[in-house]
């Protein structure tokens, strides 16, 4: 993780790990969170499958760094195919058919285009459509929810209202942090489990949704089927991702047919850290965009 010396030019030092996971208001804001990401996804089976694995997820996000740093004249910003290769084999997905496979996929959906530079058909130019450009305004300012929450005076609002020049700003600044993210997202062991596992991280998502909705945080009711219904899975799928997670110790099921469900210390303590480092990773890229704007604005 960058250390505060890094930040001398920057406004503010960036929020600590400590200050969003220890915050006494973390779990209201990590409700916020659930219900914000859930919308996203809720009877849109096309989403959950298109983007909620591991390797379709982060092809989704280091695409659109790589189109928002994408600059004509500057060769060496180029958004190709071979780019987005080496970025992703930061991230340990370093099968080129596999890389290959995805860009067809978000071709075929209307999500990339391709190209061609002027006078060079040997380089194959990759372009974001506006469809998938405003599903990634809806993403980022989702993903903004719990440092609005817990820190609004520093302006995240901005994000949260869609901006679409703190928007590419922000995708711009997060090239640098492509590494950082790579390293701490290996280090989340816990939540490999349900991101590795289409549709898991719904899966993940509804377990706290239940759990920060009941009234004691305790034993609270989840119905496989409802889950199911409700991001286009199977119920024997949704069973299998719940029932590998108490096999792993991160919940407990109780009652007949496993239909109350407890989130257990474990899970509750990755899930805070984990959510920790996400914000402080974003408000560095937030913080370095408004520094980016600040000339023009």
């Amino acid at each position: 993780m960058p250390h505060d010396a890094d930040f001398a030019s920057l406004p503010r030092l960036p929020v600590s790990v400590e200050e969003i996971a220890g915050h006494p208001r973390y779990l209201q804001a990590r409700k916020l969170y659930s219900e914000s990401f859930l919308a996203l996804f809720d009877r849109n089976p096309f989403l959950i499958r298109l983007l909620t694995d591991t390797s379709r997820y982060l092809l989704f996000t280091v695409s659109v760094i790589l189109d928002a740093n994408h600059d004509i004249e500057r060769r060496e910003t180029w958004f190709t195919v071979g780019r987005l290769k080496e970025r992703m084999a930061v991230f340990g997905m370093t099968s080129p058919r596999h890389v290959d496979h995805l860009i067809e996929r978000m071709c075929a959906v209307g999500f990339v285009e391709t190209a061609h530079p002027p006078g060079d058909r040997r380089v194959t130019l990759l372009r974001l459509t506006d469809r998938m450009l405003a599903h990634d305004r809806e993403w980022l300012a989702t993903d903004y929810v719990i440092l609005d929450a817990l820190r609004p005076e520093n302006g995240y609002g901005r994000v949260r209202n869609r901006d679409p020049f703190l928007h590419a700003a922000i995708r711009r600044q997060s090239l640098a942090l492509l590494p950082e993210g790579a390293r701490l997202l290996s280090a989340q062991t816990d939540f490999l489990l349900f991101f590795s596992r289409p549709g898991g991280l719904m899966v993940l998502e509804a377990l706290f949704e239940a759990a920060l909705s009941s009234a004691d945080g305790w034993q609270s009711p989840f119905a496989f089927g409802d889950v199911a219904d409700r991001f286009g899975l199977s119920r024997s799928h949704v069973r299998s991702v719940v029932q590998a997670a108490e096999a792993a110790g991160f919940i407990k099921l109780h009652g007949r047919g496993g239909r109350l469900v407890e989130i257990l210390p474990p899970l509750w303590r990755s899930d805070a850290v984990g959510h920790g480092v996400g914000a402080r990773l974003r408000d560095i890229a937030f913080l370095r965009a408004s520094v980016e704007l600040a000339p023009a604005e």
